[in-house]
């Protein structure tokens, strides 16, 4: 009894809760979560944006109209926390 340690026990009653909020406040998040993102939500795929960025990249490198700016993000830490 002397090796008990409370403490362990706090990860899985954060993800038993985390759980219950998730799965209650979920009806909300078509209202929540904006359109254009795909990445992580239920019926929807990255595969749309990756098409969406090859279009609007077609021609970017031409110097007509607005300055224009690229930004690259590194997405790899995210799909390697996802199981």
């Amino acid at each position: 009894m002397k090796n008990f340690r409370p403490i362990s026990c706090c990860n899985t009653l954060y993800k038993i809760i985390a759980k219950i909020i998730a799965n209650r406040i979920k009806p909300c998040f078509t209202n929540i979560i904006n359109p254009s993102q795909s990445a992580f939500v239920a019926g929807r795929s990255i595969g749309d944006n990756i098409l969406l960025v090859q279009e609007l990249m077609r021609n970017y490198h031409k110097d007509v109209g607005w300055p224009k700016l690229t930004l690259k993000v590194d997405l790899i830490n995210a799909f390697d926390m996802v199981d």
